[in-house]
């Protein structure tokens, strides 16, 4: 690959499948959501310059569950350590 055919737009795709990447690599879920939630808004950015709508449509609806299911996590890691009972829990 030489300087001349480098395209800026395709360093966005590289970022975001090094996030995905890395998030395959991590143990703790709320550093894997985390990963996931940049890699999202990342491929996000390159499927709205790049016209890959498959794509866009995909990432933004995955940001969406990551940003829920993370928020979960956090609300329940609250209760927890305040000793009042998880949402989860309840019957």
């Amino acid at each position: 690959m030489s300087l001349a055919s480098f395209d800026p737009v395709d360093v966005l795709g590289y970022l975001g499948a090094a996030c995905v990447l890395g998030a395959f690599s991590v143990r703790r879920v709320s550093l894997l959501r985390s990963i996931s939630i940049v890699g999202n808004i990342t491929f996000i950015c390159y499927a709205a310059l790049s016209g890959a709508n498959p794509v866009l449509f995909m990432n933004a609806a995955l940001l969406l569950l990551n940003i829920y299911r993370l928020s979960q996590q956090v609300l329940e890691a609250r209760a927890v350590s305040s000793g009042a009972k998880s949402p989860s829990c309840a019957a």
